[in-house]
């Protein structure tokens, strides 16, 4: 029996609106039922194909009804394996080009089932790629290294019928292996910075900065502020040098990872000399911390997650004493590190 069914589900539901299939011969239909009138009605989204005992079932199990009025699934066949030589294949029909090969559905990418009616989600519980940071060799920018770990796409994935495709975020081109590579607007001069300004490509966009020095110094190149001679004590208290650094991390950075390198200029010091490292000021306290390397090295480190994050800056010092009591400074060097946090994970 074939009929146009309609029945009113619960609030939560919308009508449904399918065309009952037929029962398969030597079959039946669960999950109707007939009024007074003999009239068929839906008892859920869902119907359910059974055969008679001795009979095997070709095709959907079960099929439900979308709101387009459509049903999933393929149409069923009951087949009596004693008397039929008939093949699933020649029942069923193998769709979206899969081929008939020793009685059944041999699949092409992208599908599976009896009959190649399903689509595989490429896209579910895929590897996501991680990523790590490196300090170059003179600790002036932290690099970014990606880890694919097998993962479809950086981004995001989309799943498409027998297929999928990746996309990426705005500042990103697409590559053939599902990375996505960031666009430097700084080097293709896509920026909008103006003259007084320095362009800094960061994941995904760029800024435009610019290094302004504090009073009674002076900049002797774009990123760096010499101390003018001193004419008083306190003013000999003031870092001999700021050298401004901009680096730019991925926002899921997980800690500890050291993230810049402060060296001496003096590779090998005095016995009475001693180097001390620490954050001077900071944005975000408690996010940034410092490790000495050796006598000469310091690595500023993330310790905490950058979750909120978008931009940072912090005072990293080198602080010259003598080693012995009463301590007293010799010099100081800063460098000011302003971090810009990429919105994404990459």
């Amino acid at each position: 029996m074939t009929g146009k069914v309609e029945k009113q589900m619960s609030a939560e539901h919308k009508s449904l609106n399918c065309s009952l299939p037929d029962a398969p011969p030597n079959g039946h239909i669960l999950g109707i039922h007939y009024d007074t009138n003999g009239a068929a009605e839906l008892l859920s989204d869902e119907i359910y194909f059974v055969c008679e005992e001795g009979f095997r079932l070709i095709g959907s199990e079960t099929r439900k009804c979308l709101p387009n009025g459509t049903w999933t699934g393929s149409s069923s066949t009951c087949l009596d394996p004693k008397l039929s030589l008939t093949s699933e294949c020649d029942v069923t029909k193998c769709l979206n080009g899969g081929k008939c090969a020793g009685g059944s559905c041999v699949c092409g990418r992208g599908y599976y089932g009896n009959s190649c009616e399903l689509d595989i989600d490429e896209c579910r519980n895929q590897n996501q790629p991680t990523t790590e940071i490196i300090p170059d060799d003179v600790g002036s920018m932290a690099k970014r290294a990606a880890n694919d770990n097998g993962g479809l796409c950086r981004h995001k994935c989309v799943n498409t019928p027998g297929s999928f495709h990746c996309v990426c975020p705005q500042g990103y081109n697409l590559h053939k292996s599902g990375d996505c590579r960031d666009v430097n607007e700084c080097s293709i001069g896509s920026h909008n910075c103006s003259r007084d300004k320095q362009c800094f490509n960061t994941g995904g966009s760029f800024e435009c900065v610019h290094v302004t020095c504090p009073n009674n110094y002076r900049r002797t190149s774009p990123f760096v502020c010499e101390r003018d001679s001193c004419r008083n004590a306190n003013c000999r208290k003031n870092p001999i040098r700021i050298n401004f650094n901009f680096i730019d991390l991925p926002r899921s950075l997980p800690p500890p990872v050291d993230i810049y390198r402060m060296r001496a200029k003096k590779r090998t010091i005095p016995e009475n000399v001693r180097n001390r490292f620490q954050i001077v000021r900071s944005s975000h306290p408690g996010i940034f911390g410092v490790k000495k390397l050796d006598p000469v090295t310091g690595i500023l480190v993330l310790r905490r997650p950058l979750d909120g994050v978008r931009n940072a800056t912090v005072d990293f010092e080198l602080r010259e004493t003598t080693s012995t009591r009463p301590r007293r400074i010799n010099a100081k060097y800063v460098t000011r590190l302003v971090i810009f946090v990429s919105p994404f994970d990459f």
